[in-house]
């Protein structure tokens, strides 16, 4: 399934004779023409469904560095609620820790230290500069 977006320079916001954040509008592509971005691969199902689907946790408000939100009225109150959401399903402030919601690229420290569901992860390869495993 290929990700497209539709990006529209902010000088450009009110040229439209619809308000662009008006959530029953569809921008039409002759005006404003998707640029393809990426692609979704679903390659496999879940093993473990609880761990792999109901802890994902999606939240608005985690965005590459460098991109901002926009005004939407609807975007700004998921950034407000999702945080609760996820605090009150998973229970607890640490669910980024979560093996699928934490990232591929470790940082740890030299002396291995961690807490919580990061602990107990091994995060060895054979190019490893360290022969042991936390």
């Amino acid at each position: 399934m290929r990700i497209g977006i539709q990006a529209v320079p902010e000088e450009d916001e009110h040229k439209f004779e619809f308000d662009l954040l008006d959530p029953t509008k569809i921008i039409p592509e002759e005006e404003v023409p998707v640029q393809w971005v990426g692609k979704i691969v679903l390659n496999r199902l879940p093993t473990d469904f609880f761990a792999e689907v109901e802890q994902v946790a999606f939240c608005t408000q985690n965005v590459v560095p460098g991109i901002d939100f926009s005004d939407d009225p609807l975007l700004q109150g998921r950034n407000f609620s999702y945080l609760d959401t996820q605090l009150s399903r998973l229970g607890s402030v640490n669910f980024n820790q979560i093996p699928v919601r934490r990232t591929q690229q470790h940082s740890r420290s030299v002396n291995n230290q961690a807490s919580s569901f990061e602990a107990s992860a091994c995060n060895c390869s054979s190019q490893s500069f360290f022969s042991f495993c936390c």
